[in-house]
Parts: structure tokens; sequence; C-alpha cells
């Protein structure tokens, strides 16, 4: 069997949410990894924090989220599916939007 076989087996034998919870999971985890290494270098780099209190505290923040995921499971199965994913994406996009908003009236005092 050659390489182009076994990959269109591969796309072709699985369904389309396998696909969908797959590229969202990397993506989030993306993400995560994102916010863990961003909030590391801003302890250090921009409030001045050392390079311990600046590990402990994101060490602290990376047990919390992996420790928070039993409560948000037990939230998102008593709402149910629908209305857990519309939560799930309902809280940053509004996190995203004052912190959007408030960039945007910073830059405005600059100029």
């Amino acid at each position: 069997m050659s390489l182009s076989e076994q990959l269109r087996e591969i796309r072709t034998g699985f369904e389309r949410p396998f696909w969908v919870a797959n590229i969202t999971e990397l993506f989030e985890r993306l993400s995560y990894y994102a916010a863990f290494a961003s909030l590391a270098r801003y302890l250090h780099e921009s409030l001045n924090f050392g390079v311990e209190r600046a590990s402990s505290l994101t060490g602290l923040f990376g047990g919390l989220v992996w420790f928070l995921a039993i409560f948000g499971g037990s939230l998102a199965d008593r709402l149910g599916f629908r209305r857990a994913l519309s939560l799930a994406y309902l809280i940053p996009n509004i996190s995203n939007a004052d912190r959007s908003e408030t960039c945007l009236s910073d830059s405005s005092q600059v100029l």
C-alpha cells in the first residue's frame, strides 16, 4: 500500500466529528501553551518578578487550569452539550472584546 493510499484511508476512515474534535483539541492546546508561555514572560519581563516567583505563579496557573477542569466538566454535564459549548465560546469572546476595547482606548491616549 502506497503512502498516498494510506493517507486517503486515514482521511476517509473517520467521520467528520472526529476531525472536528481533534482540530479543536489541537487549537485548544496551542492556546493553553501560548497563554502559559505569555504569562511567564509577562510576569518576569513586564512586572519584574524574579524567575523563581514567576515560575511558581505560572506553575500555580497551570495546576489550577487542570484542577478546575473537574468543575467545568460537571457544570457542562448539568448544562448540556449545546449550552456548555455556547458558554465556552461566549466567555472568551467577551474577554477578547473587553481586551480589544481597552487596547483601543489606550492607543488613542498615546496619540
